[in-house]
């Protein structure tokens, strides 16, 4: 949700376990819907399901829920399905957004071999409720094990990679990459017991150092930027790539800048990031240039449903919107 609205997460105050985004926060999608672009969304549910605010501005959006690593090719088709339908005179959005380089680290057999010959180590059951209990220390799981879901991971990470290079083989097909800025990024990156948890409930690098690669049709240049940047910065990165006005509330900064090898004086390289695990145990960090200040909060009494949060509508994911 702070890519969607370049809010942090104390500002749209979509936190666990089930609060929607407000109605007077305005999201990437419905700015450009707004100013006559053809949007579409297709995820593959679970905390991206639309009932949180994620359908909010999308002329069309999916969010069927994930059940295998492959769904990632449905929900790509889905977007070429989209852009199939457009004419040479639309603009258009497009969010994709796909699990498959997630717990439970399942890629097609194939991938499997590419970087684990050997059989697999003893039987041990990836799912979300295990590493939860891994990670409360309720649940044993030996180093091969890790070793062979870290395997999986870069399978994973390799798998969505082939498929991505048929989507930009498409777009080639259908003459769009000329004339489209296209960025690929996570929201978060995966732990395997670095600091003592797996999965990504932690703020260390190995969850917040994720890809973000923006492909400009008028960047003939590589460039790589040592600065720090966040998620928050895609929002208005996004409106001024398309020569819309950023909301007057949008917390991050456009690097639009440093695609054009701009001077960046006075960007503050510093970044933030947060997490409310499912105890509500909050964590910080911050980090500036090459150093990082880590800051743990727990705040044991802290309220899930505070006064921020109980005026609002929340969203139940087998129920929708509930009060």
């Amino acid at each position: 949700m702070s890519i969607f609205t370049g809010l942090y997460p104390q500002e749209h105050r979509v936190l666990p376990p089930s609060t929607v985004l407000s109605e007077s926060i305005t999201t990437v999608p419905e700015q450009f819907q707004a100013h006559g672009f053809r949007t579409a969304g297709h995820t593959e549910g679970g905390f991206v399901a639309g009932g949180y605010g994620f359908s909010r501005g999308f002329d069309e959006f999916t969010d069927t829920a994930y059940r295998a690593d492959t769904d990632v090719e449905r929900t790509f088709d889905r977007g070429l399905d989209f852009l199939r339908s457009l004419t040479t005179e639309d603009r258009f959005f497009l969010f994709l957004h796909t699990y498959s380089v997630h717990d439970p680290y399942d890629p097609p057999e194939q991938y499997r071999s590419m970087f684990w010959p050997e059989p697999p180590p003893a039987s041990f059951d990836s799912s979300g409720e295990n590493l939860r209990l891994v990670n409360k220390g309720e649940l044993e799981i030996d180093t091969a094990t890790v070793e062979y879901f870290r395997s999986m991971y870069d399978a994973s990470v390799r798998y969505v990679d082939d498929v991505l290079a048929g989507f930009l083989a498409e777009l080639e097909t259908l003459s769009l990459t000329a004339e489209t800025t296209l960025i690929i990024t996570s929201d978060h990156g995966e732990e395997f017991l670095e600091h003592g948890k797996m999965a990504h409930t932690q703020v260390y690098p190995e969850s917040l150092y994720v890809p973000l690669l923006i492909v400009h049709p008028q960047q003939t240049t590589p460039r790589r930027v040592a600065e720090v940047v966040e998620s928050v910065d895609l929002a208005p990165t996004l409106f001024e790539v398309a020569g819309l006005e950023a909301t007057p509330s949008v917390s991050g900064r456009s690097l639009v800048p440093f695609l054009a090898g701009s001077a960046t004086e006075g960007y503050a390289s510093q970044g933030y990031s947060e997490v409310f695990d499912v105890e509500f145990v909050r964590t910080i960090v911050a980090q500036d240039r090459g150093e990082r200040y880590q800051i743990v909060m727990v705040e044991p009494e802290f309220d899930p449903v505070g006064p921020w949060i109980r005026d609002r509508v929340t969203f139940d994911v087998d129920r929708g919107p509930v009060r």
